[in-house]
């Protein structure tokens, strides 16, 4: 063995020192950044602008929204439009068929009550009876008594077992009516009804009808036997409507 050679000793290696040196960063390497340093934005690099994306973006959000538009098809337009000019059309259908029947109501109504109509408002009654003569109606007179009374009468014996009674008729209603016959009934002195007669009423210039709101002296006659004059106690009469073969026909004999 070699005494004199010198003794090699093995290097020790620090562990703690290559972890030191392993962790430490580089600060001159460009790829480590310390996160507390602020960041300039200057330094950072830009992005050139792209020509097709150049020129105010407003403007362009308008001219795409106005293709947008421009290109929808006249078919969408169409079909969005035909609903409301359907609704419209059913609208006037029902407002003409409304009328129709309103018109349909307003000529019955007048058909059933024109003798009402043609009582109440005179002036009308040529309309009315032009309007019958295409339907096949007549206007007549009005018949109603409800407005209708004797206000007075009385009874004078004439010879030849005659009698006449003078009477007047008022008419105290707001329409003109029908002039009616008078029934007379006659009564001997027990008050027992013995005969009844209905007659039509003489009146000046024998209207066929009495105005509203006027009064009219009316006049009848008969004739009895002998017999029958000397039963005739008391009297009553009353208006009435009723139809009369003639006006002779039904005075007294």
């Amino acid at each position: 063995m070699h005494a004199d050679a010198a003794t090699v000793e093995p290097a020790w290696l620090d562990l703690h020192a290559n972890e030191a040196h392993a962790q430490a960063p580089d600060t001159n390497d460009p790829q480590w950044l310390d996160d507390q340093a602020p960041l300039d934005t200057e330094d950072l690099p830009r992005p050139e602008a792209d020509p097709l994306f150049a020129g105010n973006t407003t403007a362009s959000a308008t001219s795409t929204s106005f293709d947008s538009t421009a290109s929808a098809s006249p078919s969408d337009a169409l079909s969005s439009s035909t609903p409301r000019l359907g609704r419209g059309r059913a609208r006037k259908a029902l407002l003409a068929l409304s009328l129709i029947l309103i018109l349909a109501l307003l000529a019955q109504v007048i058909h059933l009550q024109r003798n009402w109509l043609g009582a109440r408002w005179p002036q009308s009654r040529p309309w009315l009876e032009q309007a019958c003569g295409l339907l096949g109606c007549q206007v007549q007179s009005l018949r109603d008594l409800r407005w209708l009374q004797v206000s007075q009468s009385a009874v004078v014996r004439l010879p030849n077992q005659r009698f006449q009674m003078d009477l007047e008729v008022r008419n105290d209603g707001a329409t003109q009516v029908a002039t009616p016959q008078l029934e007379l009934s006659l009564q001997d002195p027990q008050g027992q009804t013995w005969a009844r007669r209905v007659m039509p009423l003489q009146i000046d210039g024998s209207p066929a009808e009495l105005r509203a709101h006027q009064r009219y002296n009316a006049q009848i006659s008969w004739r009895t036997d002998e017999s029958d004059a000397q039963r005739l106690e008391a009297y009553q009469v009353r208006l009435v409507y009723t139809e009369l073969s003639s006006p002779s026909s039904n005075q007294g004999h």
